[in-house]
């Protein structure tokens, strides 16, 4: 809220008053509009199998086509 950049202040404050948020493959007109690139992240669980500790993907067949 202290910074001397109007362009940046000014979206700061739409995005505190943000209450919905839409997706669109489209830019949309008096809209505030970014694109996002997401990161796809794969995370394997420990899992308890037979007293021992494992990897899910260790033991699961369809875990490890993931």
């Amino acid at each position: 809220m202290n910074c001397e950049d109007n362009y940046i202040k000014e979206n700061f404050i739409k995005f505190q008053n943000t209450i919905s948020v839409y997706g669109s493959d489209t830019p949309i007109d008096d809209k505030y509009c970014i694109s996002v690139k997401g990161k796809r992240r794969y995370i394997y669980p420990l899992t308890r199998y037979n007293n021992s500790v494992f990897r899910i993907n260790e033991i699961s067949k369809s875990a490890k086509l993931i």
